[in-house]
């Protein structure tokens, strides 16, 4: 059973909800007895609250967020040779606007409430699943703090090698290794639902949502690969339990370690910021459809793009070579003759170009 909460508060798990954005929780039944339950979520989505209070000390920082470009630009002036992937030997990731630790240092840099707690040692950070299962096992009252290996090798505060919170990565973002979660495998029992009709109910699963989908595409072995469309497109290729390095712009990552004792799987990931998110522009932000499912019949209505093309940079650009976030979307070649049907069809074709190179490498 996926429960999707988008406001306000959900008595029957006993947690409030730290903003406007989606997560995915997931009860596995047997004959109508809940016998275990696990968290999927946004990886980079960034989350600091007050320990004490248990109250979220600023609005959630989502994955897609640009408002750190002066962070990273500032950061990466202070590495050795201006190099955004001076880290990736140890995080596998360059220095972005994507990951966690920017986001972390932005709130740090610019919310009073935040740099205040953060100096009291009332503060405390996570990803989505940390902020659930604290929540969901009692929060101020007991909350397990923690959060699972594949979030964590996306904050860019772990070492991929040593599976750990890296002291010389939290010393060049100035981040208290005090304030992370504790680091547990993808499976095992982190602790208990504390309230509600789950009471007593063991939280024993947590994957990033991408690993969550390799997984669920049972991509165990070496060199098995899955492609998925949501908000973004993400394909992600499982390497074996050694990390990969890519010498053409995707990103090491972990993949998934099912079990306390059991060996780390890494993969290569290449990631496209905008898919289905074009399609949710075309119907929220200018509202010529109705519907999602409506541009598929209209784009099939057109024909041809007659020439247009669209840019999909609503945060930049996000894919396997590019990871520029000044680049803003844009419609080219328009002209008068160009029918309403071609905007259809060119949005959907412009998450193409996106995609294919990724398989290439």
């Amino acid at each position: 059973q996926c429960i999707s909460l988008n406001s306000g508060t959900n008595s029957a798990f006993g947690f409030e909800k730290a903003n406007n954005y989606t997560w995915c929780v997931c009860v596995i039944l047997i004959f109508s007895v809940s016998v275990a339950l696990g968290v999927t979520n946004q990886r980079e989505t960034t989350i600091v609250w007050d320990k004490e209070t248990g109250k979220p000390l600023y609005n959630a920082i989502v994955w897609l967020d640009l408002r750190t470009q002066t962070t990273v630009k500032s950061l990466i002036e202070k590495t050795p040779g201006k190099n955004k992937n001076h880290l990736k030997h140890k995080t596998g990731l360059p220095i972005s606007t994507y990951f966690s630790a920017l986001k972390l240092r932005w709130l740090m840099d610019n919310v009073g409430e935040v740099a205040e707690a953060v100096d009291a040692r009332r503060a405390i950070f996570g990803t989505v699943d940390s902020w659930l299962i604290w929540c969901l096992t009692g929060g101020q009252n007991g909350g397990v703090h923690c959060t699972d290996v594949t979030n964590a090798s996306r904050t860019m505060l772990f070492n991929i090698d040593t599976m750990k919170w890296d002291e010389e990565l939290c010393k060049y973002f100035d981040v208290p290794i005090e304030i992370l979660p504790q680091v547990r495998s993808s499976s095992e029992i982190y602790g208990y639902m504390s309230s509600g009709s789950l009471a007593g109910v063991p939280i024993s699963g947590c994957l990033g949502d991408q690993s969550a989908a390799l997984v669920g595409q049972m991509c165990f072995k070496d060199g098995q690969a899955k492609n998925t469309y949501g908000t973004g497109c993400f394909m992600l290729k499982n390497t074996g339990t050694k990390p990969v390095m890519s010498d053409h712009g995707l990103l090491t990552t972990v993949a998934y370690k099912l079990g306390r004792d059991q060996p780390t799987y890494y993969a290569l990931e290449g990631s496209v910021a905008i898919a289905g998110a074009v399609v949710r522009w075309l119907k929220d932000n200018l509202g010529i459809i109705k519907s999602s499912s409506d541009i598929e019949n209209l784009a099939a209505a057109a024909g041809t793009s007659y020439g247009c093309y669209f840019v999909p940079a609503f945060s930049g650009l996000v894919s396997n070579k590019v990871l520029k976030s000044v680049v803003t979307s844009k419609y080219c070649k328009l002209s008068q003759i160009s029918p309403i049907f071609s905007i259809f069809g060119n949005n959907i074709e412009s998450i193409i170009p996106h995609i294919l190179p990724i398989g290439w490498y």
